[in-house]
Order: structure tokens, then C-alpha cells, then sequence
């Protein structure tokens, strides 16, 4: 996963030769909700390594893209391909967004299983505090 800015994301939004699939988590470090998606969002990038992961915070960009996107809250996960962008509306959790993204890129997660990853993503956030 990448940590990018506004510029960057719309740059990718308007590159219409990109092949593949490429996802966007926005979020806010002051947001909780948004720090409990960001390991989630981190544990994707390695389950689908056919999916370019980038994250955009809030404040490294202008509010103007959010508003041009559609985004009104945060954390949100935008999954983009030559010919779509899917907003994801549903539960933050792993096991949700390892079915979107199965749902929609035709992908599966590669080799490890979703309670492997929970674990360890549970158990770096007990480390963390």
C-alpha cells in the first residue's frame, strides 16, 4: 500500500490506459473509525496483489475531491478499473471487504485466510495500543 497524494489519486482516477484494478482508501488520521479500517485496507494490499492500494489522507488533498467523488464521510474505499469506480458501502471489517473485492474483480485472496489475517491484524493492534 502507498501513501499518496491528491494530485496522484487524480491522476489515476484520469488515466484511462491503466490496466487492472486499483484501490483507494480516503481516510483521516484523527478519525477512529478510519484507523481501525487502515490495517484492514493494509491486509488487502496482500491478499490481492493484482490490486494497486493506495491511501489518501484527508489532509493531503483538497476538499474538492472528495466532494467530486462522492465522498461525504470517512474512511471510504473507492475500487477503480478502466470502466467503473465502486464505492464500498458496507462493514469495514476484513471478511466484508475480502467479498467485495472477490465480488467485483473476479479475484480471490491470495493464499491466506481471512481469520489468519484477522488474527494478526488483532494482534498488531494489541502491540499498538
Amino acid at each position: 500500500m502507498n501513501l499518496v497524494d491528491g494530485n496522484f489519486i487524480e491522476g489515476v482516477l484520469s488515466c484511462r490506459k491503466r490496466a487492472g484494478y486499483v484501490s483507494i482508501l480516503f481516510y483521516a488520521s484523527s478519525c477512529p473509525f478510519s484507523s481501525k479500517t487502515l490495517p484492514e485496507f493494509e491486509s488487502l494490499s496482500s491478499m490481492f496483489p493484482h490490486v494497486e492500494h493506495f491511501a489518501l489522507e484527508k489532509s493531503l488533498t483538497f476538499p474538492s475531491l472528495f466532494s467530486k467523488l462522492g465522498i461525504r464521510s470517512l474512511p471510504a474505499i473507492l475500487l477503480v478499473n478502466q470502466t467503473s469506480r465502486m464505492r464500498y458501502l458496507g462493514p469495514k471489517n476484513l471478511k466484508s471487504l475480502v467479498e467485495f473485492y472477490e465480488r467485483n474483480t473476479g479475484f480471490e485472496a491470495n493464499g491466506n485466510t481471512v481469520g489468519q489475517l484477522s488474527c494478526r491484524v488483532m494482534n498488531m493492534q494489541l502491540r499498538n495500543g
